[in-house]
């Protein structure tokens, strides 16, 4: 704030007859626009400040994780009150991948892995993030028995609006993850995709955020011009049953969204290709022998 007032005194001293120059009125609107910057700049600061201090977020807090390092003030619940989020005002399209790419990242999970627990956990998660359509907050939120490999279904514990539901998978996906079943069985029991060393190992759930950052050095390791988050397998599954002819509503009850036109949001992923081919392959309409 003082840096603001400071300016316009600056830009007043710069104009103090009638026969001010031209130079000194451009730089008076210069410092005045300065001024006005500072003085946003200060009002957000402060609405930032008072927004953070009501959720409960102490700035001057040193908070220490259960292994005794310091926390990140990011990670202290209340820290993003006030604050715009960072992907705000930005659109990303809804990008599926095809077959083959998914295949090329999961090629490339040794790579961003410094070992095999690891990355057979990474491996895992892009498997059931892709093949059963769940949110990345529903996957990371499912726990041992909450994958059954003889019925070959998911059971969703705490699904969006906090409502459980249980959804299908391919009979396939099974044997694909017995190396993480194997590695997660030397570990104490909680959550499925869990932290898989230290004092927490097996008992807290891998990070959202870890998750994010660990897929994007997986598109850069596979050399894939193309964004990948966790959300994008969701919307690959989507296409893939359109594309299969799947009942709409059975797509609605896998994805666990209450209102159909949600749903049918999703289609706008579908590739360009596929729409124009089957335009091209309708059959040519013909006329009832007996018509006229």
């Amino acid at each position: 704030m003082f840096g603001g007032r400071r300016g316009v005194r600056e830009a007043l001293g710069l104009v103090p007859a009638k026969n001010a120059t031209t130079d000194g009125l451009r730089r008076a609107i210069v410092l005045l626009r300065e001024a006005a910057d500072d003085f946003e700049r200060e009002l957000e600061a402060r609405a930032r400040d008072t927004a953070q201090r009501r959720a409960g977020f102490d700035p001057d807090a040193v908070l220490f994780d259960k292994l005794g390092r310091k926390r990140s003030p990011a990670t202290i619940p209340g820290y993003m009150a006030g604050r715009p989020a960072p992907s705000r005002g930005r659109k990303y399209p809804p990008n599926p991948f095809t077959v083959a790419e998914i295949v090329e990242l999961l090629n490339h999970v040794g790579a961003v892995c410094k070992n095999e627990v690891y990355a057979e956990r990474l491996r895992a998660l892009v498997l059931v993030l892709w093949r059963s359509g769940v949110r990345i907050s529903e996957g990371l939120g499912l726990h041992e028995g909450d994958l059954s490999a003889d019925a070959s279904k998911v059971f969703v514990r705490r699904g969006k609006g906090g409502k459980q539901r249980e959804i299908g998978v391919d009979a396939w996906l099974w044997p694909l993850l017995e190396p993480w079943n194997r590695l997660r069985a030397e570990l104490p029991p909680g959550p499925y995709f869990c932290v898989v060393e230290g004092r927490t190992a097996g008992v807290d759930a891998w990070g959202a955020s870890q998750v994010r950052e660990k897929f994007a050095d997986l598109q850069a390791a596979a050399g894939i011009r193309k964004r990948f988050r966790p959300h994008q397998l969701r919307h690959t599954m989507t296409c893939e049953l359109i594309l299969e002819n799947k009942n709409i509503v059975i797509v609605q009850r896998q994805l666990g969204h209450a209102n159909l036109a949600v749903t049918t949001n999703y289609t706008n992923g579908l590739p360009q290709g596929e729409v124009i081919g089957a335009m091209r392959s309708r059959a040519m309409p013909m006329l009832p022998v007996f018509s006229g």
